[in-house]
Formats: structure tokens, sequence, C-alpha cells
């Protein structure tokens, strides 16, 4: 299990908290959150408007985020 916070994944405020085991999930979630919570508006304007290439950097980002962060006990 893993646990990511908005912040540590590049949202510059939000706090809500990622409990996962894998990339899928934290991906999955983290979609489900942005989508529903007005505090990322920023964010999905700036998904929406991200070339392909760039989604790729984010997502390249967001992997070394996860892959980096070991796993609790």
């Amino acid at each position: 299990m893993k646990t990511f916070t908005c912040m540590d994944l590049g949202a510059p405020t939000c706090t809500h908290e990622y409990h996962v085991e894998t990339y899928d999930e934290l991906m999955q979630q983290m979609q489900e959150h942005v989508a529903a919570d007005p505090i990322h508006e920023p964010e999905r304007q700036a998904m929406a408007a991200a070339t392909p290439e760039q989604k790729a950097e984010m997502d390249a980002k967001w992997r070394a985020t996860f892959d980096a962060k070991p796993d609790e006990v």
C-alpha cells in the first residue's frame, strides 16, 4: 500500500489522500477526485488542453513519483 496526496502529484494546495496498491489505482482515483472537486478546475483545464506529448510527460512524472515511494509497512 502507498499513500499520496494531490500535492505529492503536483497540485498546489489539495491534501486529499489516495491509498493505493498500483499505479493504475492511483490514476483512477486521481481522475475521479479531480473530476469531482471544484478546487481542481485549473488542473482539469490543463489536462483537457494538454497535447499527447504533455500528457505523456505528466504520466511519466506521476509514474516516477509512484515508483519512488516505498510500500508502507
